[in-house]
């Protein structure tokens, strides 16, 4: 298991003696390149806590652990719904529910697509809710897991049944606290949070955020409760904009290059399979390197560059087109675009 918090990785087992140009993407660009332009950004700031240890994990009384874990999440955020059952609201069921941290009986689901709430409830035995009013009646943590520009449809049915007693979490992109708060009845308790898709395989990376009347013990909730889908970080909502840059759409920017890594391979002559295995295996194993060891990015790029050899003439190229530059103009614009979409 790796030691960093989150991180799960499959292996592929691939050949480590690949071309040249195998070691270079992973190790010498963006590992480097993002975190050095997060912390320029302000992403880099704020300190990620060490993972809470949910469930079985290294232990030799399995079921005492599970039954503590349990009732510390349960403590946490008590029975929790979700309005809205896409991507992120699955996977938190799966990841709460499948590895044990709630009873299937304490999840409530509603999705206005109802079918989705109907698979949620056939997968884990959650409550499937044919109103999102249900949900909050029988709920205290509410997910609210709809898209941005549903969301104020989706409040102004909410607010009468909004009781002092909930905790809402919005996890809706570019939707400030100050305007989720205006659609709510004064003095309720709200969190923001910016997660991002590898949640999915629990591997995420999220910011959390408060709003005007959330407390700290709020945020010690929802913070538990992200991490059970990854890693998670308490953050100043201002600070979220650039959390959006760098994780929210950061894999979409691993993924883009990850297309041009393996179409590079494929014209050095690689076949599409192998050149496809051999970029995955990359960038799975440069991260584990880096998540594993502890070292920088930079001191693990100094490593694979020998002066004058393949690396080092690949670097080069990069520095010459200035490509740390257009990264960070990249991340630049995607905070902006925050901004802009929650003004």
């Amino acid at each position: 298991m790796s030691p960093v918090p989150g991180l799960r990785v499959a292996q592929l087992h691939l050949a480590a003696d690949g071309p040249a140009w195998v070691e270079l993407f992973g190790l010498a660009f963006l590992m480097i390149g993002l975190e050095a332009i997060g912390g320029r950004l302000g992403a880099g700031r704020t300190p990620l806590p060490r993972r809470r240890r949910w469930g079985r994990q290294n232990t030799t009384n399995d079921e005492v652990t599970r039954m503590a874990s349990e009732a510390t999440l349960s403590a946490l955020v008590g029975r929790l719904g979700f309005i809205g059952a896409g991507n992120m609201a699955t996977a938190l069921v799966g990841a709460v529910v499948g590895r044990r941290l709630l009873e299937p009986g304490h999840c409530a689901v509603y999705d206005v697509i109802d079918d989705k709430a109907q698979a949620l409830a056939g997968r884990w035995g959650v409550r499937a809710c044919r109103a999102p009013e249900e949900v909050l009646a029988v709920s205290s943590t509410v997910v609210l897991a709809t898209k941005p520009q549903d969301l104020p449809a989706a409040l102004a049915s909410l607010r009468p049944r909004v009781r002092r007693d909930h905790l809402l979490v919005s996890i809706a992109a570019g939707v400030r606290t100050s305007r989720i708060e205006a659609l709510l009845p004064p003095g309720s308790r709200l969190v923001r949070v910016m997660p991002n898709t590898p949640a999915m395989i629990g591997a995420g990376a999220a910011g959390v955020a408060a709003g005007s009347q959330a407390t700290a013990a709020d945020m010690r909730a929802v913070t538990a409760l992200f991490e059970a889908v990854g890693i998670a970080a308490e953050v100043p909502e201002t600070a979220l904009d650039a959390v959006t840059a760098l994780s929210g759409s950061g894999p979409a920017y691993i993924f883009r290059f990850m297309e041009w890594v393996q179409a590079a391979g494929e014209a050095l002559g690689l076949e599409a399979e192998l050149a496809r295995r051999f970029t995955l295996q990359t960038f799975v194993g440069a991260s584990r390197l880096a998540a594993e060891t502890g070292e920088t990015a930079a001191e693990l790029r100094r490593r694979v560059t020998s002066p004058g050899g393949t690396t080092a003439a690949a670097l080069e190229v990069f520095e010459s087109r200035e490509v740390g530059a257009v990264i960070a103009e990249a991340m630049r614009r995607a905070r902006d675009r925050s901004i802009e979409l929650a003004s």
